[in-house]
This record gives C-alpha cells, structure tokens and sequence, in this order.
C-alpha cells in the first residue's frame, strides 16, 4: 500500500478501531476485504465517513478532494461536497449553490466559527442526526450575526436589532430568521438537551430546509456587511 494512503488508512483504524499504530498492516491486501465491504454491504453513512475522513487528512491528494466532488454530482447522486471537505444531501440545484455560495461569501473573512457551523450541519445531516443538524444550521447565523454586533452577545434578537440599525435589514428578513431561530430554540432536543427520552421531531426535509435558509441568511449578512463596509470594524453603539 503506497503512500499517502498508508498513513491515511492507518489513522483511519487508529481513530476509528482506537487500534495501535503498529497493529496496522503495511500490506493492502491485508485491508482490501474491509473496505470492500465497507464500500458494498455497510450503511451510506459510514462510507460518507471514511470519504469525509480521507478529505480531511493532512495527506489527502489534491486529485481526491477534486474528484470526489465530480463523481457525486456525475452519477446524479443527491449529495455534493462543500468546502472541499465536507459531504451535504441536497434536492435541488438551487440547494446546492445556496450552500456553496454560503462557503464562497464566508471565505476571507473572520467569520470561521459560521463556517464551521454550516460544515457540522451538512456533515450532521448526511448522517441522520437532523435535530443537529439544525441546530448547528442555525448557530451559523447566530455567529456572524453576533460578530457583526459584537455588544449585543445577549442575544440573537439584540444582534440583529443592531446591525438593522447600522445597514437596514428588511422586516421580513429579521422575522423570518427570528422565527427559525424560535423554532430550533422551542422543539425539545435541538437547541436544548432533552430532558426525557423523547426525541426531536425532526426529519430530513426539515433539516435540509434550516440548511438552505440559514445558509442563504448567513450570505445575506456577510455580503449586506462587506458592502456597508463593516467587515473590518464591528458595530458599535
């Protein structure tokens, strides 16, 4: 097995299988069985995990990151990469450039906790867990929105009420995130820890629809920010 993907497999069993370095075969053929089986018989989500796994190594190949990217949109598959790293369902085109053109707006600015969030929301949703993934999904505004208005770190409400003052934000944008935020911060288990053993009634479309209108929020306020010139020098008042 040639490098780099020996020492990308062998942190992938040294962090996964919580296996020692030097229980990990050198020979491929040793592995060969394994990630055949992960690749034909085991659950989508943990395939996307190892992919994920592979586009995050330190010693990933440029051609991969590259090619993984085209392989999902070729075969028509319901998924795409943002961020170079990261695995996110989609339904529509228009999804897909929603998100992508999030990550693109965010790019060179100080707001990584945002992206951050939004790369946690894709990867959480890709994996089934969808009341995190719209927690995360709307976290990603709540951290450009209290960047932006750094005074007002009391609330999401108090952030936007600053940054309306300072740029003009339309009604109904500033109610329309108030609203998802209310809903991730009312439905049990996705803003708050569940108290019980009842489980958030989340499912996919839900969470896919918290990716797609944070993501376009988050846009919305970089971009109403960079052009009011307030990227570089956060609100005051």
């Amino acid at each position: 097995m040639a490098s780099p993907w020996l020492e990308i497999v062998t942190d992938w069993f040294v962090y996964t299988d919580n296996k020692l370095s030097n229980q990990v075969s050198w020979d491929w053929a040793d592995h060969e069985n394994h990630f055949i089986k992960l690749f034909t018989k085991d659950e989508y989500q943990k395939v996307f995990n190892f992919v994920e796994f592979v586009l995050r190594h330190g010693v990933c190949p440029s051609e991969i990151r590259e090619g993984v990217g085209s392989v999902l949109v070729g075969a028509q598959t319901a998924y795409i990469v943002v961020d170079g790293d990261t695995i996110c369902p989609i339904v529509t085109e228009h999804d897909a450039a929603t998100i992508h053109g999030a990550f693109v707006d965010l790019a060179g600015t100080p707001f990584d906790g945002a992206k951050t969030h939004l790369k946690s929301a894709g990867q959480f949703l890709s994996q089934g867990r969808y009341a995190d993934s719209v927690r995360e999904s709307i976290h990603s505004v709540e951290s450009v929105a209290r960047l932006i208005a750094p005074e007002a770190s009391a609330s999401l409400d108090e952030a936007l009420r600053r940054i309306d003052a300072a740029i003009g934000l339309h009604p109904a944008f500033t109610a329309g995130v108030k609203k998802l935020y209310g809903y991730a911060s009312d439905s049990k288990g996705i803003r708050h820890p569940l108290l019980t053993e009842e489980t958030p009634n989340v499912d996919v479309h839900d969470a896919l629809y918290m990716l797609c209108a944070c993501a376009a929020f988050v846009s919305f306020l970089v971009n109403k920010g960079r052009n009011a010139g307030l990227m570089k020098q956060p609100i005051q008042q």
